[in-house]
């Protein structure tokens, strides 16, 4: 929090499991896993964590630092 009186805001993006093709290089079964594990059931869509992303970088964030967004379908939670 040292740079916080000077507005630098400093924050965490957590992700979980997304549909992309890094995740679908885990292979069908592993994949079948990560999504059995996770409350809703699916993974995310690329845009939900690009939504986090843009939340954090936009005006919409100017009093949050210090943060972590766990953007993960609730797997935390487990």
């Amino acid at each position: 929090m040292a740079y916080a009186a000077e507005g630098i805001l400093v924050n965490a993006i957590a992700p979980g499991s997304f549909d992309t093709p890094l995740a679908a290089a885990f292979g069908k079964e592993q994949l079948q896993e990560f999504i059995q594990a996770a409350p809703l059931k699916r993974q995310g869509d690329p845009r939900e964590l690009a939504d986090a992303v843009y939340y954090l970088v936009s005006d919409l964030s100017t009093y949050v630092t210090g943060s972590t967004l766990h953007v993960n379908g609730g797997s935390l939670l487990i």
